[in-house]
């Protein structure tokens, strides 16, 4: 399992930054001035679903789009992917209100591993808040995909103030895919 480096995905997200400004102003990036190699179609493009399954089972950290009351939302969150549904969980807030009141949302992954070598995911789907049993798998899942990310720690986190028994559950919640999407670019 990688270990996330947030210092390094900052760094990533910003050489990308200035790499998509420079095509949005006519100016070339590295490698933009070379003819295309014979396999260049198949390291830049579209992904195959299976490529697009393979991105949303590896990655932990994905963003979440939602849209009401005339605005628009987006915010990272840890996430478990079983094929079908992305799972969540969440304490109360905006991103909560705004699914609520529209369950149309779109959700986001990538993996970084340089301005030239990317693969990116974007879903649709419906939001569904958990329940019962259905919210006891989930959370389950969950801890599990978590669970090998957090095996390094030497010590428990802090718990934060007034948390324990007696705190309130995350709400925990699923996104049903109903279309997806992928690219990717490997130089």
């Amino acid at each position: 399992m990688p270990q996330y480096d947030i210092g390094q995905w900052e760094q990533t997200q910003a050489e990308l930054e200035i790499r998509r400004w420079l095509y949005s102003i006519g100016q070339w990036a590295p490698g933009a001035d070379r003819a295309p190699g014979p396999d260049e179609d198949e390291r830049a493009g579209a992904l195959p679903d299976d490529e697009i399954d393979q991105v949303l089972r590896a990655e932990v950290v994905g963003r979440i789009g939602c849209h009401a009351s005339g605005k628009t939302y987006v915010v990272p969150v840890l996430y478990a992917y079983d094929g079908a549904h992305i799972y969540g969980h969440s304490s109360e807030g905006m991103k909560l209100r705004m699914m609520r009141a529209n369950p149309a949302v779109c959700f986001e992954v990538d993996h970084m591993a340089g301005p030239t070598d990317w693969h990116s995911v974007i879903a649709w789907g419906q939001f569904e808040e958990l329940h019962g049993d259905a919210a006891d798998q989930a959370e389950r899942l969950l801890i599990d995909r978590m669970r090998p990310l957090l095996a390094d720690r030497t010590t428990a986190p802090t718990p934060a103030p007034g948390a324990g028994p007696e705190a309130r559950r995350a709400v925990v919640y699923r996104i049903t895919l109903s279309e997806r999407s992928g690219r990717r670019e490997q130089r």
